[in-house]
């Protein structure tokens, strides 16, 4: 009888964990979704998922969308989401191209899971050339991208005086400009445009968006040394913590 109760029991504690393991395996497909947001911004989540783009010319962008790690593939939601950042970008009307969607295997994950990841450039009615021109800007080295930028920021440099000044810039300004000198990964010049900004700004604190950069650029040491303790501060003056 001993035997026969304890056998039960044993069955009994491999049922109990095979429906806690069942359970997690629901709540990690429901919740391991893909989430709009802007992974430049808001820092990478393995979990969450979001987006990336960038510029490659004026109306041309490359998109990376990924979901949150799950037992499941996303297609249909990463897909979704690449569209509606597309749209954004280009005011509603746009051409994909060389879009594709594949589900990659993380390394810190077991077997099993996966980050669905879609990946594509989008062509906007905007875009000053046609498709054979828009392939050909795609399909240029890193270098030659790098290069642009570096032009880019050259000639924002010059139009700024060398910098950003609270004492003779208005607010909307010194935001456009630290805006412009973040695309163009010019994080120093960014950092003083944006501090300018929160001179002006720290009575009402409304520039949310440029607290926001401030804090990812000490999260990530972006023109900065790292430092979470700043980074933390700026996130909470941007409401995010």
């Amino acid at each position: 009888m001993s035997t026969f109760i304890k056998s039960n029991q044993i069955n009994s504690d491999q049922a109990l964990q095979l429906k806690h393991y069942l359970l997690l395996l629901v709540i990690m497909t429901l919740t391991a979704c893909t989430s709009y947001r802007d992974i430049n911004t808001e820092g990478q989540s393995f979990w969450l998922g979001g987006y990336t783009n960038k510029k490659l010319d004026e109306g041309l962008f490359k998109i990376t969308v990924e979901s949150g790690t799950a037992p499941i593939v996303y297609k249909i939601k990463v897909f979704n989401m690449w569209n509606r950042r597309a749209k954004e970008l280009c005011d509603e009307s746009y051409q994909a191209i060389y879009f594709n969607v594949k589900a990659i295997s993380p390394t810190f994950t077991n077997n099993g899971y996966v980050i669905t990841r879609a990946t594509g450039y989008a062509k906007c009615n905007s875009f000053n050339g046609d498709l054979a021109k828009a392939k050909q800007i795609i399909q240029l080295p890193e270098s030659v991208v790098a290069s642009k930028l570096i032009i880019q920021n050259e000639q924002l440099t010059s139009s700024t005086d060398g910098g950003c000044n609270f004492n003779t810039m208005p607010l909307e300004k010194l935001e456009q400009k630290g805006d412009a000198f973040y695309q163009v990964r010019n994080y120093k010049d960014a950092m003083v445009c944006f501090l300018s900004v929160y001179k002006l700004d720290k009575k009402s604190l409304n520039k949310k968006h440029v607290y926001q950069r401030i804090g990812l650029m000490y999260e990530l040491g972006y023109g900065v040394e790292k430092n979470i303790a700043k980074a933390r501060r700026w996130y909470k003056l941007a409401g995010l913590i």
